[in-house]
């Protein structure tokens, strides 16, 4: 017997089974009307599924092919075969010999396909996959993976249509497990993969040209929400059937986006990519409040927008609009035409008044693609033509594909580990800096280094490339963010290792001039490229390292002028990559898959995660890819020189185990103090979907305004509306305010001291529970910290499932520390770290002991040279004072030895008889003899005893080829 609980489970089956059936028979069986005629498929569905009307205003209806009204339908997946009928239906009525069905989907919060629609001209279906997925019907599989090849019963063919249909494609297949064929509108009439055109531009140009544009571009950028969602995709198939309609010639000759060109490995990997765009797209802001410092009329009828911050400019987008908020309430709604340093130039509909003021200006909708954006979407389009393949690509294999797919790895020419040795022990490395070195000149395809704050980072990613820079070896260096890349290019100007740095215009001119001031020289902004290898050539000069963002990688001006043929992408470190999520160095590792030889990843997975990650639990970063990357090419940096000692070694035991040592002058616990702001004075308020504290921003003024304006100093708190506010109100006072902060935008900056506004004083701590984020927050100071929080709130409330309830628990403990009121702050009678009450009178006194080179007795090497602490250099200049010496002096010469080259890569060698661009830019002639050294300083022609074939990047590494020859190269200091 079934229980009432099994009944009530299979109810809902069963149900859907017999709707199943009686339609069956009642399309098998013509039913008969009493006046004797057939009663239309349509009729039947109407009576069986629930639909509604919806009014569409997208398409002028002069055209009496254009229906005002369109038929929506919400069906389960179980009864998607039903609407094959009506499909067949409509396709009799129209003239071409081919019926087009617009297709378009929703995401789960999973990223995965949820609802399905399905369009022609007339109706829409809207297919629920949330229940029941795979109980397709033949006849709904036919229709996906037709796209030509099957036929209605009126002998006319389907075809699958939609926007971004490669994307679909990959998502239908993981929704339902079927091959997909069907036509890209995105780029069917566009010249170029890499710029697909927009939904409105594609009706405009085979529509109508008077539609509004705006109204059509919205149903991809608009505000969202689950209810108007089948609204908006509904919409959306029904224009691309639309489209197609109109596009009978262009979509018989159009090349098919097919399925079939992927293997299974391929379309997991795919999907997954694809389901986490649609997620972070789906969590994007529709709505951006500008910051501006004023905006006034023209002579033209053009608002001139000065904005105040980089993050929320406004920017030239064919996918947002501008709302302009006058103080009145009356609101001018137009398009960013032109955008020059800070000064972005605004078209209206209507006519302003000049001298009027302003109270707010809006960004509603979306940017346009990055460059990485835009490729990945053009790397996922062509593998689903067949036009790309990314199983060539070892990294890619690696990565994401199959492990137990063959790997071929072949011998590139490396810097052997006793050259690497006499290298860097002349470099001032510490012990695990040194093992990084030889491991990123090394044999490994793959290295991953492990860098917690503070710990050389950027000086281990310079000494490897000046070891690869003296052999004339093409190395590119990325990051994630600008000021990543730049505080790389410090280090390697202050070690005197010869470079270009790749900028973008927008963010150089007017905004971050005065970040690059050391470094200009060097500089090569984005709008100044050379338009081809020659003048490319001169540009460079005799440098063999390029910096840029890993955005600026995907420009197509640096493949288009040539660069990759100047400066080979051979070699490429990846900063920052704990940031980065895993698949965006998909359509790179595709490009550059002929040439490219080795990648080393470095970051700190306990540092700032990816964007997004909170929300989209399965993004990756490289340091969660262990099983196929393998522990033996993972290193840690173990001695960080940044914090005082105590800070330090708090952050080792909370952070990293204990596996992190400290080397640093400062030992005294007195290097941090905790600001008690009680409520109600300290109390937490909501701002949007921000919080701010008025308490802790008073207090942080005071701070600034009696003890750190003139010291190098930056405020950093967990939430923006804070960072506003306190920006502000410095700027107000008249003090400093060009160094505050939101800690998602400061990992890899530093000050000598920080001030931080915790914010949040209830019983919910919100960001502060991220361990990430509070890893940052608390690991910038240099010479002291500030916290400013309550009491009540680290020892009582919210604060004690913290990080920052733990610290302030190990000082009260360790330390006997006690809070400092905010009166005395504001009175200006406290002693702080590094700064002495200036009204207090008591004598002054010291707020901790700088002690001289201390070490907390674990590290490595003695301590850096940091005699003159308190004349560090701006925040905005450098980062932690570089090690003492230069690598200038470093050169090359010739030894006897044998074995003198590495292992394994993962890309096939380039012929003997192939060329090679040298230091110059001249191509290099055919090798030499055995005994020879190359033209750009490589050593050359060895003699390859074996190849070897691996199934894993283990494997790949595990047996050292045999390699002889008959000179090889070392560095020595010149004397």
């Amino acid at each position: 017997m079934l229980s009432v609980a099994a009944v009530m489970v299979l109810l809902p089956c069963l149900l859907d089974e017999l709707w199943i059936s009686l339609i069956s028979q009642a399309w098998s069986s013509t039913l008969i009307t009493p006046n004797q005629r057939p009663i239309p498929p349509l009729a039947i569905l109407s009576a069986m599924a629930t639909f509604e009307t919806i009014q569409q205003c997208l398409l002028p209806t002069s055209n009496s092919s254009t229906p005002q009204k369109l038929r929506l339908y919400r069906i389960s997946a179980l009864q998607i075969g039903n609407i094959m009928k009506q499909f067949s239906h409509n396709a009799a009525k129209r003239s071409h010999p081919f019926s087009p069905v617009g297709v378009s989907y929703t995401i789960s919060s999973t990223g995965y396909v949820d609802t399905l629609a399905l369009a022609n001209i007339n109706s829409v279906f809207c297919v629920d996959f949330h229940h029941h997925p795979s109980q397709l019907t033949k006849d709904f599989k036919e229709l996906l993976a037709a796209g030509g090849a099957s036929s209605t019963a009126d002998g006319k063919e389907w075809c699958l249509v939609g926007f971004s249909f490669a994307r679909t494609a990959v998502q239908i297949h993981q929704a339902t497990g079927l091959r997909i064929r069907g036509v890209d509108l995105s780029t069917l009439f566009s010249r170029d993969t890499s710029k697909p055109d927009h939904p409105a531009a594609i009706v405009q140009k085979r529509i109508s040209k008077s539609v509004d544009s705006w109204s059509i571009t919205s149903l991809w950028t608009g505000p969202h929400s689950q209810t108007d969602a089948a609204y908006q995709i509904s919409l959306q198939a029904w224009l691309a059937a639309s489209v197609a309609d109109k596009s009978y010639a262009s979509i018989c000759t159009a090349t098919k986006v097919d399925s079939t060109f992927l293997s299974t490995n391929e379309f997991v990997c795919l999907s997954q990519m694809i389901a986490q765009s649609d997620l972070s797209e789906s969590h994007a802001p529709r709505e951006i409040l500008n910051e501006f410092t004023s905006a006034t009329l023209d002579k033209d009828g053009k608002y001139s927008v000065n904005n105040a911050r980089y993050k929320t400019r406004i920017r030239r987008s064919e996918l947002s609009q501008v709302v302009i908020t006058h103080a009145d309430g009356r609101r001018h709604i137009g398009l960013a035409s032109r955008t020059v340093g800070r000064r972005t130039h605004v078209s209206v509909h209507g006519s302003g008044k000049s001298g009027e003021r302003i109270s707010g200006i809006t960004v509603i909708g979306k940017q346009e693609p990055t460059n990485s954006e835009r490729s990945r979407d053009e790397m996922i389009h062509l593998l689903l033509t067949g036009k790309k393949n990314i199983r060539a690509s070892a990294f890619i294999q690696t990565l994401w594909l199959s492990k137990n797919q063959l790997i071929h790895p072949v011998t590139p020419v490396v810097i052997a580990e006793d050259i690497a040795n006499s290298f860097t022990a002349d470099m001032n490395l510490n012990t695990a800096q040194r093992r990084a070195v030889k491991e990123i000149v090394g044999h490994r395809p793959i290295v991953v280094i492990h860098g917690p704050p503070g710990t050389g980072k950027t000086t281990t990613i310079a000494a490897a490339s000046k070891i690869w820079t003296l052999y004339s070896c093409a190395v590119w260096i990325v990051a994630h963010s600008n000021v990543a890349v730049k505080n790389i290019a410090e280090t390697l100007f202050k070690k005197e290792v010869d470079f270009r740095l790749v900028v973008s215009k927008e963010f150089y001119e007017e905004w971050h001039e005065h970040l690059y001031t050391e470094v200009v020289h060097k500089l090569i902004r984005s709008d100044e490229l050379p338009s081809n290898a020659k003048e490319m050539r001169k540009v460079i000069g005799s440098s063999r390292i390029m910096l840029c963002t890993l955005s600026m990688l995907s420009n197509p001006a640096l493949r288009q002028n040539g660069t990759f043929e100047v400066i080979p992408m051979e070699r490429l470190i990846i900063d920052e990559a704990s940031q980065i999520n895993v698949f965006e160095f998909m359509h790179i590792f595709e490009r550059f898959q002929k040439t490219l030889e080795k990648v080393t990843f470095v970051g700190d997975p306990k540092q700032l995660p990816p964007f997004g990650r909170d929300k989209i639990k399965a993004m990756k970063t490289i340091f969660d890819l262990d099983a196929a990357v393998g522990r033996d090419c993972c290193f840690f940096l173990d001695t960080q020189y940044r914090m005082p000692i105590r800070v330090g070694d708090f952050i080792s035991k909370a952070i990293y185990g204990g596996r992190l040592k400290s080397q640093h002058p400062i030992v005294d616990s007195s290097c941090v103090a905790f600001i008690d702001v009680p409520s109600p004075r300290g109390q937490e308020e909501k701002h949007g979907v921000s919080w701010k504290n008025q308490g802790e921003l008073e207090t942080i003024v005071n701070l600034v305004k009696h003890f750190y304006k003139t010291q190098n100093f930056c405020v950093i708190t967990p939430y923006d509306a804070q960072r506003a506010a306190i920006q502000n109100s410095l700027a107000l006072a008249r003090l400093p305010s060009d160094s505050v902060y939101n800690v998602d935008s400061f990992e890899g900056n530093e000050a000598d001291y920080v001030l931080v506004s915790v914010v949040r004083s209830w019983m919910q701590p919100g960001f502060l529970t991220s361990e990430n984020r509070m890893n940052v927050l608390l690991t910038r100071c240099r010479k002291g910290m500030v916290i400013v929080s309550s009491r009540r709130f680290m020892a009582e409330l919210g604060g004690t499932k913290t990080v920052l309830g733990d610290m302030y628990r190990h000082w009260v403990g360790a330390f006997n520390a006690t809070w400092v009121d905010c009166r005395h702050v504001s009175s200006g009678v406290a002693d702080l770290p590094g700064a002495p009450g200036p009204h207090r009178t008591l004598p002054r006194q010291v707020a901790f002991r700088n002690t001289g080179p201390i070490t907390n007795g674990h590290a490595a090497r003695p301590a850096p040279d940091m005699a003159s602490l308190i004349e560090f250099p701006a925040l905005t200049v450098t980062k932690t004072p570089i090690l003492p010496g230069t690598w200038a002096n470093l050169q090359v010469k010739q030894l006897r030895s044998v074995d003198a080259v590495s292992k394994y890569s993962l890309v096939p060698k380039r012929p003997a008889t192939s060329t090679k661009m040298g230091s110059r830019g001249e191509k290099s002639t055919q090798r030499k003899s055995a005994s020879s050294t190359r033209v750009n300083g490589m050593v050359d022609d060895m003699t390859h005893s074996s190849k070897r074939e691996a199934t894993t990047l283990g494997s790949l590494l595990a047996v050292p080829a045999q390699r002889t020859l008959s000179t090889t190269t070392i560095y020595r200091r010149k004397h």
